[in-house]
C-alpha cells in the first residue's frame, strides 16, 4: 500500500486487510531527512525453492506487539526526525519478523549481514519484503558503494537531494 502513495504514508489497520486510514505526508524538509538515512543494499537472490513462510508463528502475542510498537516509533522518528529511534525501529521490527517468520533469516544472508555491521557499515537493518535475500534497508550507511540512496516521490516527482 506504501508504495501506491506518494511522500510517506502512515496507515492505520482496525483487524481487516485494508487501512481504515492512510494519512501521508509529502513535506520536504521530512522527505530530505529521511532520504539521507535510508539506502536499500543488494543481497543475493532468494535460493530455488525458498519458501519464508516455513515454520511461521502467527500466534507469537509478543512479536505482534513488538510489530506494532515499531510502527509507532517509526512514524514518532520520522515526524521528529530522530535517526536512533529510526535505527531502534527497524531493530524491533526485524527481531519481531524474525519470531514471526524465522525461514526469512536463511544463514548465508544472516552471514552476509553480519560481516557488514561488524564493520560498522551501517547503524541498523531489515528485510524489504518477505527476506531470505534480494534487498535490505539500511539506516545511515557508510561506505558502501552497493548501496543506493533512497528517492521518495512526490507529485509524480522525486523530491529535490539536499
Amino acid at each position: 500500500m506504501g508504495l501506491c502513495v506518494l511522500g510517506i504514508s502512515f496507515q492505520y489497520y482496525d483487524n481487516g486487510y485494508w487501512p481504515r486510514q492512510v494519512k501521508s505526508t509529502a513535506d520536504a524538509e521530512t522527505l530530505r531527512w529521511l532520504e539521507a538515512h535510508l539506502s536499500l543494499y543488494p543481497l543475493r537472490p532468494r535460493p530455488s525453492g525458498f519458501d519464508p513462510l516455513q515454520g511461521h508463528d502467527l500466534s507469537n502475542a509478543g512479536a505482534l506487539e513488538s510489530l506494532a510498537r515499531a510502527a509507532t516509533l517509526c512514524k514518532s522518528a520520522i515526524c521528529l526526525r530522530s535517526p536512533a529511534d529510526l535505527s531502534e525501529s527497524l531493530e524491533l521490527c526485524r527481531r519481531a519478523q524474525n519470531r514471526l517468520f524465522p525461514a526469512m533469516f536463511p544463514p548465508h544472508i544472516l552471514s552476509e549481514i553480519g560481516h557488514l555491521e561488524s564493520q560498522g557499515h551501517f547503524r541498523s537493518w531489515k528485510f524489504t519484503g518477505a527476506g531470505g535475500g534480494g534487498w535490505a534497508i539500511l539506516v545511515d550507511a557508510e561506505g558502501l558503494p552497493e548501496s543506493i540512496p533512497f528517492r521518495i516521490s512526490v507529485n509524480n516527482a522525486v523530491a529535490a537531494p539536499s
